[in-house]
């Protein structure tokens, strides 16, 4: 299974500037920074001279700097593993009790009868094989 989430997972091998960042707005002028202590005493991680190559406002603009600094590699490093130890506990479930219906799989949960039964075949033959 392809992992959607390479790219991401890729920047952050490449050592981006260490979280967490902050937002620094001032009138047109939008940066994102860093503690000196994470960044090796430059605090700057991006900087915006009044975001002269856009159409956006000033509003939008200072909207997009703190989204920017709240996705610092801590936190999409946080949201990944996270992400990772749900998917595994998922996929490790063999049975789950939800009133009358016991669940085998989660498939069973979100997919249409035709589709489960036609993955549970093929589940099946997998295992005797």
């Amino acid at each position: 299974m392809t992992d959607k989430y390479a790219e991401i997972r890729a920047a952050l091998d490449g050592g981006p500037t260490p979280g967490p960042w902050s937002a620094y707005i001032s009138g047109n002028t939008m940066q994102v920074d860093s503690t000196p202590q994470a960044s090796g005493g430059r605090p700057c991680v991006v900087f915006w001279p009044g975001f002269d190559g856009n159409d956006l406002s000033v509003r939008a603009n200072a909207k997009n700097t703190r989204y920017i600094a709240a996705a610092n590699p801590e936190a999409i490093r946080a949201l990944l593993a996270e992400r990772d130890a749900l998917r595994e506990a998922v996929l490790n479930v063999k049975e789950w009790d939800v009133g009358q219906a016991v669940l085998r799989t989660p498939m069973d949960f979100v997919l249409p009868q035709g589709i489960r039964k036609a993955m549970q075949a093929a589940l099946t033959q997998q295992e005797q094989s």
